[in-house]
């Protein structure tokens, strides 16, 4: 009891940390990432520390992960054609049978289809659909490759009308977004800040996107056990997203994160070893 009262004395004040990420020494020597941070918008509002996630994100694929510098795609604030080629240079990277990280925090939409965008910092808001990069297409490049065993795609974005900074992101533009992510490929699942039209917002006192924090401390062990209440010493896609699911709601956010429907899927482990962490006491939360 002692011990628990000291933790929350140590965090008065400030939210659990999920920097810098934990140095494990792991050497994930097949895995590839893509990591995208765009948070300086010329015309659109600014997707405020989408920039400082794709950071952490990477300090945890390099670090704790252990993927290979070379390895990492990384850029921050770029445009359509520069994530196009990022994709493509991504899928090259990957070994056989690794997993391919793709990470994008910043601003989507949808086209008038339903068609999910990632937005580039120069998208226009007079034409989303020109300027926007199609997430079916994206992955559809990262798929062409066989040698990955897995490609995990995490997106800190929100596809409604609804910017981070939680104004409208084009006012008085009406769109209708699908729910879910669904795909015919055995071999990728999406972590997903909002199943549909939700808001991707921030979560202030970290100075992140709520859903990069509860991610990134989930990798960091927070999540093991969050189905059953047994740590063992790995964390689940289904994990990952539940433990992203009940946090959001512990502060008072209206969170709907995409959840995995397949059960085979949400048995993958994303991370293992001995350096997970306990959660944060939920009272501390």
């Amino acid at each position: 009891c002692l011990a628990l009262w000291a933790l929350v004395a140590a965090w008065a004040g400030k939210p659990p940390n999920i920097d810098p990420a934990v140095q494990t020494g792991a050497r994930a020597g097949a895995d590839a990432a893509l990591i995208i941070g765009n948070e300086g918008y010329k015309a659109l509002p600014q997707a405020v520390w989408a920039t400082d996630d794709a950071r952490s994100f990477r300090g945890w694929a390099e670090l704790t992960r252990g993927i290979s510098k070379r390895r990492i795609e990384f850029a921050t604030d770029v445009g359509q054609a520069d994530i196009i080629k990022l994709a493509k240079r991504a899928s090259w990277r990957v070994k056989s049978r690794g997993t391919l990280w793709v990470y994008f925090a910043g601003h989507g939409t949808v086209d008038a289809s339903g068609r999910r965008l990632l937005l580039p910092v120069e998208a226009d808001a007079g034409d989303l659909e020109a300027t926007g990069v199609p997430l079916d297409s994206l992955v559809a490049t990262l798929r062409k490759t066989k040698r990955a065993a897995r490609v995990v795609v995490v997106l800190d974005a929100g596809f409604g009308n609804v910017a981070r900074d939680g104004f409208e992101l084009i006012p008085g533009r009406e769109i209708e977004v699908p729910v879910g992510f669904p795909t015919d490929d055995e071999r990728v699942v999406y972590l997903a800040a909002d199943a549909g039209a939700g808001r991707a917002g921030p979560y202030e006192p970290a100075k992140h996107g709520l859903f990069t924090w509860a991610l990134l401390g989930a990798l960091r062990g927070w999540a093991d056990g969050e189905v059953d209440g047994e740590r063992d010493g790995r964390v689940t896609l289904e994990e990952a997203q539940l433990h992203g699911r009940r946090v959001g709601r512990q502060l008072h956010r209206t969170v709907d994160p995409w959840l995995e429907p397949r059960a085979t899927h949400g048995s993958w482990t994303l991370a293992q070893g001995d350096h997970l962490e306990a959660g944060p006491p939920e009272a501390l939360v």
